[in-house]
């Protein structure tokens, strides 16, 4: 396996996060990556189940009942903030807030850099489910042992005027207005 970017213990001891180089489409120049998780200490790697069901169409960019080879969650990296075509925030999480993990990234069949293919997703269970929670690119923070969660535009996306926030561990998200961007 080639790995370009990995996160480990992002939920506990024995849980990791990493993008592989996909040997079979990459070229010489061009190199296509595919996330994948472990639960087990990276004994076994597996490709990331997208969502059941998106909250945003866009996000769902996979046809109806495309295999997880050719449909899975793609989640920008450590090294996507140096990408060619701009930064990309990637999977987060804190100590405090165990199985809450935020990410950028795409549902298909690799990772997308283009700057409008992503959405923002977030797991609380520990990467094995996610839900896309925005259409766009986001910045995003947690306190309070993950009952805060805060969310707004990257700069990639141009000034923005608002910014969301959950006080339930994500289960409901509100937006805020500024007055300016």
């Amino acid at each position: 396996m080639y790995f370009v970017s990995a996160s480990t213990g992002l939920v506990s001891q024995g849980y990791y996060y990493a993008n592989q180089v996909d040997k079979e489409i990459s070229q010489l120049g061009n190199y296509y990556l595919r996330s994948k998780i472990s639960f087990n200490g990276g004994s076994e790697w597996n490709l990331i189940e997208p969502p059941k069901s998106f909250n945003f169409e866009k996000c769902n960019t996979c046809s109806p009942g495309a295999s997880l080879q050719d449909c899975s969650l793609h989640l920008h990296g450590p090294t996507s903030w140096m990408a060619p075509e701009g930064p990309h925030p990637n999977l987060y999480s804190i100590e405090s807030a165990p199985a809450i993990l935020l990410a950028t990234g795409n549902a298909g069949s690799h990772l997308d850099f283009h700057p409008d293919g992503d959405c923002t997703y977030m797991s609380q269970d520990g990467g094995n489910t996610w839900q896309d929670i925005a259409e766009n690119t986001s910045i995003y923070e947690l306190s309070n042992a993950g009952g805060t969660i805060v969310y707004a535009s990257h700069r990639s996306e141009g000034p923005t005027n608002q910014l969301f926030f959950s006080l339930d561990y994500g289960q409901c998200f509100h937006q805020v207005k500024l007055s300016e961007p």
